[in-house]
């Protein structure tokens, strides 16, 4: 019997060393689930919290601020002078119709505003491809002058204008052959393009193939279409170099000019550089007039 003491004791050992490591591991279970709860509650109470202050933040601008309401839209464009309509309207608290004067400024230049129902109204003139912010309305009572800053950032090119994508998908491969340089295209081009308040679809698509900064090809791309199979051969002579971009015509006979490949030829015969180092695919269009005149140009080196 005895000699079973160590052995029995050892088991004992054992079997109470098990209980302990298992109350260990529930103990640490349980202080985990306590410091999550914790940092939940913690991260509720935070939300909470900034939900507050940002509530009462508004509410003291509301207070501290001489309109009860202020708003812009965009009206009619003028595509001759370049430019579309900006209605801007704001409501003060208080007011005197026969004698309070409003003005907006856009652009530091002042406009005067007129008095409709309760809201004074300005209608202002903004290029259409140029970014301009209006920054405050001015009242003027009795020799009284109150300014409410808007800080208002309009970007009518984005935000009226349709604006038009262009990305690349696939591949290409290139060798020499017979003193030029052979480029292949197995790839796509994913063309995207967004219309405002439901305007009418795109007049044409065309896919433009340049060499040496003058007109290779036209290829014209049935209307709706937005992914378009570039399965072709090119022969660039050394020393060239050779370009394409899609060029879409929307309703207001802006085209829109979205460059997808740029690649350069040496004497050799060896293509320099990467062709994307020269476009960027799916970046904003250039827009031009229906004339031809740059409206906006982000890429004026590749037609030198």
């Amino acid at each position: 019997m005895k000699k079973h003491i160590p052995t029995i004791l050892t088991g004992i050992c054992c079997v109470l060393l098990g209980i302990t490591l298992v109350q260990n591991y529930e103990l640490k279970r349980q202080i985990s689930e306590m410091e999550s709860n914790l940092w939940n509650q913690v991260s509720r109470l935070e939300t909470s919290v900034n939900t507050i202050t940002w509530n009462i933040d508004q509410k003291m601008e509301e207070e501290a601020s001489i309109l009860s309401d202020s708003s812009w839209s965009y009206g009619d464009a003028d595509m001759d002078a370049k430019t579309v309509t900006v209605i801007c309207r704001v409501t003060p608290k208080e007011y005197v119709p026969e004698l309070t004067k409003a003005y907006i400024s856009c652009e530091n230049e002042l406009y005067p505003m007129v008095l409709e129902d309760g809201t004074f109204v300005a209608e202002i003139p903004m290029n259409l491809f140029e970014d301009s912010c209006v920054e405050h309305v001015r009242f003027e009572e009795n020799g009284t002058i109150r300014v409410e800053k808007l800080d208002w950032n309009l970007y009518p090119r984005q935000e009226y204008l349709p604006t038009a994508y262009v990305d690349f998908a696939g591949g290409t491969s290139g060798s020499k052959k017979d003193g030029t340089f052979v480029r292949t295209f197995d790839s796509e081009a994913l063309i995207q393009l967004d219309y405002k308040d439901d305007l009418k679809p795109e007049k044409s698509i065309e896919m433009v193939e340049m060499l040496d900064g003058k007109e290779l090809r036209r290829t014209e791309i049935p209307v709706g279409t937005y992914r378009y199979e570039m399965d072709h051969t090119v022969t660039i002579p050394f020393g060239s170099s050779y370009g394409i971009y899609f060029e879409v015509t929307d309703l207001y006979d802006l085209h829109h000019r979205c460059w997808l490949w740029y690649e350069t030829v040496d004497e050799k015969g060896n293509s320099e550089g990467d062709p994307f180092d020269m476009v960027w695919p799916g970046a904003e269009a250039s827009i031009y007039g229906a004339d031809g005149e740059p409206l906006i140009v982000f890429d004026e080196e590749l037609y030198q």
